[in-house]
């Protein structure tokens, strides 16, 4: 039902879609999955209760793949680890996880590395964080993220307390670094 112009899967023998992965661990990275993809991957997980990490990693969700997943995580209470990362999401798609963050109490670690966020991104995270209290783990790597963000984001961190790993390596944060150690000392 998933066959298309960007399939999750490798076609099997004989043009067959064939199934995903089993288990509670899924690791469909570097598998062409667009937006539509990811919109029906994002619908099917919606109520499974057994898949605990997704590795979407180096893919092309994009923006639309994102607000879709961001949807599913609203609903889904099982899993715990999502990799976004490589997969072409800008601060539209950063708004939309900042928002199921907000709602979602089992995600524990988000990978967002090389896309395309920026500050107004990193604010709508940042915000999200204030209330969470599940999220332990944010790889915001090598994004477009610049002091501005940074200072939002060390407002945040001091009303969260759950965030123990941050990763905000190849961005331009500059002085926004000061605030955030200060932010990390409290």
């Amino acid at each position: 039902t998933m066959a298309h112009r960007g399939t999750m899967a490798r076609r099997g023998r004989k043009g067959q879609q064939p199934k995903l992965p089993e288990g509670p661990e899924w690791d469909l990275s570097g598998r062409d999955i667009d937006e539509e993809s990811a919109r029906q991957l994002a619908v099917a997980l919606e109520s499974n209760d057994t898949l605990t990490t997704l590795n979407l990693e180096n893919n092309m969700a994009g923006d639309d793949g994102a607000r879709a997943l961001a949807n599913m995580l609203e609903r889904n209470q099982a899993l715990t680890i999502l990799n976004l990362g490589c997969n072409h999401i800008t601060d539209d798609g950063a708004r939309a996880l900042a928002a199921a963050l907000e709602r979602n109490g089992t995600l524990t670690k988000l990978g967002l590395s090389d896309n395309y966020i920026g500050n107004d991104g990193l604010k709508a995270l940042a915000f999200a964080l204030e209330g969470n209290r599940t999220l332990t783990t944010l790889d915001l790597s090598s994004n477009s993220i610049r002091a501005e963000g940074a200072k939002a984001l060390a407002a945040a961190l001091e009303k969260n307390s759950t965030l123990t790993t941050l990763n905000l390596a190849s961005n331009s944060i500059r002085e926004g670094a000061t605030s955030l150690a200060a932010a990390l000392e409290k």
